[in-house]
This record gives C-alpha cells, structure tokens and sequence, in this order.
C-alpha cells in the first residue's frame, strides 16, 4: 500500500527527525541556530520548530557521497 499524502508530510519533532537521520537532536539545534545551509529544512510553529518527513527523506536523498573523498583501491 502507497503511503498516503498525510504520512509523507508528516511534521516531526526534533527527537524524531534526529532520530530518522541518525542524528542527535543537538546537532540539528546546532545547525538551525548557525543557519547552516547544508542543514535539512525546518518549519517553525510557533516556539517549536518541525521536520516534514518528505523534506527529510528527500534532504538524506542528497547526502549520498556528498562530502566524501574516499576513493576505492583499484
């Protein structure tokens, strides 16, 4: 069964979008306050600040090989 529009844009808390990620919550606090660009976006509700889940998964998507230089033995 396709997940339904409500499930992909579910808001998440910090807690859990750290958690989706493999993140501490910290971390995305850290990003938020520094306006760090490579950051997932957020939304702020109010005091609170939420993760949709189809900008997180889209966000980790990208982060594929994005900042290695590992380079494989030959």
């Amino acid at each position: 069964m396709a997940p339904t529009t409500v499930e992909i844009d579910r808001m998440l808390s910090v807690k859990e979008a750290a958690a989706l990620i493999g993140m501490k919550g910290q971390t995305l606090d850290k990003w938020r306050m520094q306006g760090n660009p490579a950051a997932p976006a957020f939304v702020r509700i109010g005091r609170s600040c939420r993760y949709k889940l189809s900008t997180l998964r889209a966000w980790m998507d990208n982060q594929q090989d994005r900042h290695s230089n590992h380079q494989e033995a030959a």
